[in-house]
């Protein structure tokens, strides 16, 4: 069952990135293209909500998991620099705050993505907080150490697709 939920993962993974097609960096626009010019069939919108680069890639054959996490209040989570998987966390509602990583990490802000020509991608630099709401998203990129808590009063909730080499497993929290 797993791998057939993984075999799905991945189909939808492939079909968005065909409907969206390749993107580049997001630039101010005179209007907003009709849905036939971006190359999506009628009927079917796409809209990007996260984007990141990663420097490195997991080994082949890799798994992709899609979780959706809540994190309480007072919760945290730790990963050390031996995880070979990458990951890409949306924020759904609530506030987290990442940081402590052991190298720069990419953080794309929900409300510069809707503002053009705004630069939507911010660097959290190594050691440092950063605190993340609604629509926020980083990834979390292979061999790098981090964490992320929940230091407000509300649960925190975040979409998580990570990509892994096979038989690695999903990342595991340290203590």
């Amino acid at each position: 069952m797993r791998r057939l939920v993984s075999l799905g993962s991945v189909v939808v993974l492939i079909g968005l990135m065909v409907l969206v097609g390749n993107r580049t960096p997001v630039t101010a626009q005179d209007a907003t293209p009709d849905a036939a010019e971006a190359g999506v069939p009628e009927g079917i919108s796409a809209e990007v909500v996260s984007l990141g680069t990663v420097e490195s890639f997991p080994s082949t054959p890799a798994t992709v998991e899609l979780y959706r996490v809540t994190v309480d209040p007072g919760a945290s989570a730790s990963f050390s620099e031996s995880d070979p998987g990458l990951g890409l966390h949306v924020v759904e509602s609530g506030t987290l705050t990442i940081g402590r990583f052991s190298a720069d990490v990419v953080v794309t802000r929900a409300s510069s993505m809707a503002t053009p020509g705004a630069h939507p991608q911010e660097i959290v630099p190594v050691g440092t907080d950063a605190t993340l709401g609604p629509g926020d998203s980083f990834v979390f990129p292979p061999f790098v150490a981090g964490e992320w808590r929940n230091d407000s009063a509300e649960p925190v909730v975040l979409t998580v697709v990570l990509i892994a080499p096979a038989g690695a497993g999903a990342a595991t929290p340290t203590p």
